[in-house]
């Protein structure tokens, strides 16, 4: 692993920037980026501000191009918090924000950024920034460093990590500096750590509805069919509903999920079982059957609400909102589903617009 204690003396010193402009009532601009990740680390950020009593305003981009920091330099802050976007465009920045700005980034960058002053990257402190720390990673330690009691919100960066795809350890759990934030979660019993099955939806979707909608690995005959895999599943003994709902994945017991494994064994074979058996992160401290109990799922929510041009509402997620913003973000999820739905749909029914290449495939 890297060297932590010098990626967190960095961040401290990044804190300390932060704080002092905060403490002099300085305009502070946060910018992150609209993925899941980005929308995190600026709501970590946002959050240490809060407790400085500090005012603040987010910006949530697809890109930081030149002409979109011009724009940011004609709004005249004083302090702009650049997460998870910025990367290898330290002469555009210094051009653009001189030195008012400090940058939160986990991408490859050239060497001469990841000594920068104003710019914490994990690469440089030797942590792989692809799977060992996510941009939130890295915000969470800033964060902390401003406010100690921030470490309540040590879920965040594994929500984060998960939704960038860095849970690339063993079945699927996360390394690295992730693995830090990860235990110190755990310790403050704010995330649940276990092996499972790892069906999207464990929490919030019927059992047969869970299963069909399971493409990694892909299962003939019962990924995308509901109708297959609710007969699969009654057929072994499964009892699908309780009183009067359809049962979840977190629902059943081990005896259960057993019959689960014995039914795709057939189908996919024991390689294939492997892909599905993984960790599985529970937020301990949200509600039963919330599309937020799952941390996974939480993050599927950040990423739809930011390619929806919803981000606002994954702020309002991340800062602890629970009615208003977890009501629209689940509506946003919804459309979101339909639209790649609807484009799935259209790519299998014509497959003239996949133009097959030795190494990757073109939709046109």
């Amino acid at each position: 692993m890297g060297n932590l204690e010098a990626l967190k003396a960095k961040a401290s010193l990044i804190a300390e920037k932060i704080v002092e402009a905060a403490e002099s009532r300085k305009r502070i601009l946060i910018v992150g980026h609209i993925d899941a990740d980005g929308i995190s680390s600026a709501s970590l950020i946002a959050r240490a501000l809060r407790c400085l009593e500090a005012p603040y305003n987010i910006r949530i981009l697809n890109d930081l191009t030149p002409a979109v920091l011009g724009e940011l330099r004609d709004e005249d802050y004083d302090l702009y918090v650049l997460c998870e976007l910025g990367g290898g465009m330290l002469k555009p920045l210094e051009n653009y924000l001189g030195s008012k700005w400090v940058l939160i980034d986990h991408h490859q960058v050239p060497e001469d950024e990841l000594t920068h002053p104003s710019i914490l990257n994990a690469w440089y402190y030797g942590f792989d920034g692809g799977v060992e720390a996510c941009a939130s990673t890295l915000a969470y330690f800033v964060s902390s460093a401003i406010n100690r009691s921030l470490k309540s919100f040590s879920w965040l960066p594994v929500v984060a990590a998960l939704a960038d795809k860095q849970d690339q350890g063993e079945r699927r759990s996360l390394v690295g500096a992730n693995k830090v934030i990860l235990e110190e979660a755990k310790e403050a019993g704010l995330v649940g750590e276990s092996i499972d099955l790892l069906f999207y939806g464990r929490e919030t979707r019927a059992v047969h509805e869970a299963l069909a909608a399971t493409t990694t690995p892909y299962i003939p005959g019962l990924s995308g069919n509901r109708e297959a895999c609710l007969t699969a599943l009654s057929a072994a003994g499964i009892n699908l509903r309780s009183d009067d709902h359809w049962r979840t994945l977190s629902e059943l017991t081990k005896e259960e999920k057993q019959k689960i494994v014995d039914i795709l064994l057939p189908y996919i074979g024991g390689r294939g079982i492997d892909e599905l058996i993984g960790y599985v992160y529970t937020l301990l401290k949200e509600d039963e059957f919330s599309p937020l109990r799952d941390a996974r799922e939480f993050g599927t929510l950040l990423n739809a609400c930011g390619r929806m041009g919803k981000s606002g509402l994954g702020v309002g997620l991340c800062l602890g909102d629970r009615g208003y913003s977890l009501t629209e973000a689940e509506k946003v999820l919804a459309e979101y589903r339909q639209i790649i739905n609807r484009a799935v749909k259209l790519l299998t029914e014509d497959e003239t617009r996949v133009v097959k290449h030795q190494l990757f495939n073109l939709i046109v």
